[in-house]
């Protein structure tokens, strides 16, 4: 039987961004801090993040069950693979590798256009760069070991 997901525009936006590297993403690290940058644009630009994810501060900063949630339901429903390697060479790492692209007509044409303009900046970025921005954010800065990140509380004018 096949488990329901009910955050569609985040299964688009995981798709979106594996599609963007090429159809395979070296990091599940990188996949989750670039879900947190997407939200936390759309809540400064449009009031609201992208997606209904809730990212809780944690040690190698934000992180959500939710994306894991997603990851198995991409998995299970053949849209992505997801391989743990340990090579003893360098980190172990997750590959994700893009099967077939979600589509759930989740996101409009608009998103998808902005979502991928907003992640081309970040595709050939190192990852320790992309976690030093994402530490230095203040929703993430102000938010303790364990909390909820709250986006758009801080940014009104």
């Amino acid at each position: 039987m096949s488990m329901v997901f009910e955050d569609k525009k985040l299964l688009e936006l995981i798709g979106i961004i594996l599609q963007m590297h090429g159809g395979v993403l070296y990091s599940k690290t990188k996949l989750v801090k670039l879900l947190f940058l997407i939200d936390k644009h759309f809540a400064n630009k449009y009031g609201a993040p992208l997606t209904n994810v809730k990212y809780r501060s944690y040690f190698y900063g934000p992180y959500s069950g939710d994306i894991e949630s997603a990851l198995d339901y991409l998995t299970e429903n053949g849209y992505i693979t997801m391989r743990y390697v340990n090579d003893f060479i360098a980190e172990p790492y997750y590959e994700l590798t893009l099967i077939e692209l979600p589509k759930f007509s989740a996101l409009s044409e608009k998103e998808k256009e902005e979502v991928r303009d907003f992640i081309s900046r970040y595709v050939s970025a190192p990852l320790k760069d992309i976690l030093e921005e994402v530490y230095q954010t203040e929703e993430y800065k102000n938010t303790e070991f364990g909390e909820v990140i709250k986006f758009g509380e801080l940014t009104h004018q």
